[in-house]
């Protein structure tokens, strides 16, 4: 079982509102980008569809075992480096479809793995914990070798986390939270890999002098969304595309990522 939710009419923002909970059965309305879509049908457990409702026939939605974890996860073998994408508290992997990006990978024949993780307040994962150290040592368990890593919100602080004691061909972080703690900020000046800042300037959650002095601390730049909310990257999913895709191709050399 899983819950059905609807944001907030006409605006993205972190809260959303639960309508109730089905078995993979989904018949939800939503408003985005100026228009209402409907979609009803069964989702089976391997397969993904597009905006238009089309099997997707690559990406694999799956549950697997992880260090004593049951997490969905949605992945596409690709070639190359993969991304590993980190949602945000009050978020899923689903996130990375709503904003049309997984798709867009896939297109291009990059690798990503999208996981459901545990620190996650509606995620599908069992169990669920807090812990940041459990969080990292999942996230070990399926990052591979020198990934690039997305992370959104309380996702960017696991990635910095993960970061600070493994090798990463680059981070792109979105509104993380914690992020100058002190046993993260001594580590920076060691990092060597690209890294990227998103951030909304209406977040109410991060400040925008927190993610200035961030990015000062990695030598990176730091890109404001203009009247964006702290998942800026629902408010822009075009330019986060972008975002995303920069950073990999210049993390990693691969030539399917440049625009």
């Amino acid at each position: 079982m899983f819950p059905v939710f609807l944001r907030k009419r006409g605006t993205w923002t972190d809260l959303f509102r639960p309508v109730g909970f089905c078995d993979r059965k989904l018949s939800i309305d939503f408003f985005k980008n100026g228009y209402i879509r409907k979609t009803v049908g069964v989702l089976p457990n391997n397969i993904l569809f597009n905006s238009k409702g089309t099997n997707s026939g690559l990406m694999k939605d799956e549950t697997v075992d992880i260090r004593n974890f049951q997490c969905r996860m949605i992945s596409n073998k690709g070639k190359g480096s993969p991304i590993i994408f980190l949602h945000g508290y009050m978020f899923t992997s689903d996130v990375w479809n709503e904003v049309g990006l997984l798709r867009m990978l896939e297109q291009r024949n990059i690798p990503f793995k999208a996981i459901d993780m545990p620190y996650g307040k509606i995620s599908e994962s069992a169990p669920r914990t807090s812990s940041a150290e459990k969080n990292v040592a999942l996230l070990s368990a399926v990052a591979g070798r020198e990934p690039v890593i997305v992370g959104a919100s309380l996702g960017g602080y696991i990635a910095l986390k993960y970061s600070v004691s493994n090798p990463v061909r680059g981070l792109l972080l979105a509104a993380p939270v914690m992020s100058m703690q002190e046993d993260l900020v001594k580590h920076y000046p060691d990092f060597k890999a690209n890294v990227s800042i998103v951030y909304g300037d209406g977040d109410n959650i991060v400040s925008e002098n927190e993610m200035k002095k961030l990015s000062k601390c990695f030598n990176a730049e730091l890109k404001v969304y203009k009247n964006a909310s702290h998942p800026a990257y629902l408010d822009y999913p075009e330019r986060f595309i972008e975002d995303v895709l920069e950073l990999y191709g210049a993390a990693t050399g691969n030539e399917n990522a440049h625009l």
